[in-house]
C-alpha cells in the first residue's frame, strides 16, 4: 500500500487523483492524507502500522515550503524506514547522472 500526502487543502482532490493514478501504475492501493505540518506527520507515522506501507507519495516537493522542510520530510521517512517518491517532474532540474534524492539530502545536511 502507498500513502499519499498533501499539505494543500485547496488542491486535495486534484492531488489525490494524480497520486491514485500513479499508485494504479504499480498495482498499489493508495491511502490519502491531508497534513497540516511535519510535526503532525511524525505523530501520524508513530501511530501507523508501517509494515503495510510500501512507499510514501508526495506530489510536489514545493508543498513542503522550503529546503529545510524537505530535508526534515526526508529524514522522517528515513527514521521510520519508509521510502518516498515525488511524483511531479520538474523541468528546471537537469543531470547527466541519476542521483537519488536520499543521497542529495544526506550530502547537504
Amino acid at each position: 500500500m502507498y500513502i499519499g500526502l498533501t499539505f494543500k487543502r485547496e488542491r486535495y482532490s486534484e492531488i489525490t487523483e494524480m497520486l491514485q493514478d500513479h499508485a494504479r501504475l504499480f498495482d498499489r492501493k493508495l491511502e490519502m492524507y491531508l497534513m497540516v505540518d511535519l510535526n503532525l506527520l511524525e505523530l501520524h507515522f508513530k501511530s501507523m502500522d508501517l509494515a503495510v506501507i510500501d512507499r510514501v507519495l508526495l506530489y510536489d516537493y514545493e508543498e513542503l515550503g522550503n529546503w529545510e522542510n524537505f530535508k526534515r520530510f526526508s529524514n522522517l521517512c528515513k527514521k521510520f524506514g519508509l521510502e518516498f517518491s515525488i511524483i511531479k517532474k520538474t523541468v528546471d532540474l537537469h543531470s547527466d547522472v541519476d542521483v537519488p534524492i536520499g543521497y542529495l539530502t544526506e550530502i547537504i545536511q
